[in-house]
């Protein structure tokens, strides 16, 4: 008898700690990497939120991701920053949720990545449960990006609703020698991305400004003393000025 009363209380034990356990772990998977917006900004940070593994060239696809991809191989950013490669791909995901007080009216965002990842695609889980790739990438053809006002940026463009949770989740790398990637992700709301860009282009306009002063002065050089010093500068300054124009789009 005290045998049966014995096992059915280690019985009970186990399954009351196992349960605590399990709950604690879903608990933690389910919080941990949210990213709440509920507080206007004009720029937010995404960084400890943003959790990572690598690509052990097993998970070809999102749809085959929880296959060979499990909870507890996901590492927060801040685990894994010294241990990033280049040349190597790595999966991420966070989680995001707009929580902003007329967030009906503020659902499209723009999100930023890091100049150092030159191959990225990028997958959004819809509410219907279906999925959306986007493409970007510093190293990835202008005309194959998602997302392309400017050239120089690694940029996409996603609709987050009003308290909707929404799943992002990437495949990245960078081919940069000796440069590792960095994952942390900007957002903006699309109208403080509209004055973050025209503050970026009034900005160019004064540095080609500068540039084309330079460059008249420098003509004028080569023109009244022979000098083909001057020439060489100012086929210089043309090149910064056309290289400065292209990639600003």
């Amino acid at each position: 008898m005290n045998k049966i009363v014995l096992f059915f209380f280690l019985s009970i034990m186990f399954g009351t700690f196992s349960f605590v356990l399990l709950n604690a772990q879903n608990s933690k998977n389910d919080t941990a990497s949210v990213f709440i917006i509920d507080k206007w900004q004009n720029e937010y940070v995404i960084n400890s939120e943003v959790e990572i593994c690598k690509d052990a060239g097993q998970i070809s696809s999102i749809t085959n991701i929880e296959e060979h991809v499990f909870n507890n191989e996901w590492k927060s950013i801040s685990l894994l920053e010294h241990e990033l490669k280049t040349y190597q791909y790595y999966w991420g995901n966070v989680l995001i949720t707009n929580r902003l007080e007329d967030s009906d009216n503020y659902s499209e965002w723009i999100l930023q990545f890091s100049h150092t990842l030159t191959d990225i695609d990028l997958y959004v889980e819809q509410s219907d449960g279906s999925v959306i790739k986007y493409v970007s990438g510093e190293y990835r053809p202008y005309h194959l990006k998602s997302f392309t006002p400017t050239l120089e940026l690694n940029l996409f463009r996603v609709n987050i609703g009003s308290n909707q949770l929404v799943k992002l989740i990437f495949r990245a790398k960078s081919e940069r020698y000796n440069v590792a990637p960095d994952f942390k992700i900007q957002l903006r709301h699309s109208t403080s991305f509209a004055t973050f860009l025209r503050n970026r282009k009034i900005n160019q306009y004064f540095f080609i400004g500068l540039i084309l002063m330079l460059l008249f002065y420098h003509a004028i050089g080569a023109f009244v003393k022979k000098d083909n010093s001057f020439a060489f500068y100012c086929a210089y300054l043309f090149s910064l000025i056309v290289y400065s124009s292209n990639v600003t789009g």
